[in-house]
């Protein structure tokens, strides 16, 4: 689905975004049950551990309770930000009053205009199986009356975050650049992949964009 006008509201979606979403979350949850059990596992062992010692348990149980805290840690943390990127999928609603994200039909985090603190651009070189190289965008709008971490559940409860995948991305970003010209909203621009970078993948990178040379720097538009 393209995007939308209706009046001054533009809806910006993904190609079968639900359809991603969805599976996303279903592919998740093998994962959640292994956690939960990882998790039951590790208080086991630490149960042990205050009642018995550590007499109680032995090498192959020590190296099981690290194994089940950086497993619960990966998967955990992951679900906090953005449920394995099936937040990443919401649709984006764009109006006079504000930015919003939208999931199954419903506008579930809304960030007014005069709350935007700042909205970013970040770029990341993704490398292909074929071994060429491509620009990956994707932008993050942050709320300065944010509570909560700005890192939680995006499109949810935290930042509002859309990627370059998004139908008529050129579109939304015209519709954000004149929002932010018209409030005075600072847009910045984040190239992520820069100083870990040999000189030829710079250049290479150079050929593609002509912005190599902006690292973490404020711009007139993004």
């Amino acid at each position: 689905m393209k995007r939308r006008s209706l009046g001054t509201t533009s809806v910006f979606s993904y190609p079968f975004g639900a359809v991603k979403g969805v599976f996303l979350v279903v592919f998740l949850l093998p994962f959640l049950a292994a956690t939960a059990v990882m998790l039951f596992l590790a208080m086991g062992l630490v149960y042990a551990v205050a009642v018995k010692g550590f007499a109680a348990i032995g090498v192959g149980q020590l190296f099981l309770f690290c194994f089940a805290v950086i497993w619960s840690y990966i998967i955990i943390s992951r679900l906090v930000t953005n449920w394995f990127g099936a937040l990443h999928y919401a649709t984006i609603v764009l109006d006079d009053k504000g930015i919003s994200s939208r999931i199954a039909g419903v506008r579930v985090r809304t960030i007014a205009w005069r709350n935007v603190e700042k909205i970013s651009k970040h770029r990341k070189l993704a490398r292909q199986q074929n071994r060429s190289q491509k620009n990956s965008d994707y932008f993050t709008i942050e709320s300065k009356t944010q509570r909560l971490p700005k890192w939680l559940l995006e499109n949810l409860l935290g930042n509002i975050v859309f990627t370059d995948e998004l139908n008529e991305l050129q579109g939304l970003v015209r519709r954000i650049n004149t929002q932010a010209k018209k409030r005075g909203i600072p847009l910045f621009f984040h190239n992520d992949e820069i100083s870990g970078m040999s000189s030829a993948e710079r250049r290479a990178l150079a050929k593609v964009d002509k912005k190599i040379d902006m690292d973490s720097d404020q711009v007139s538009e993004l």
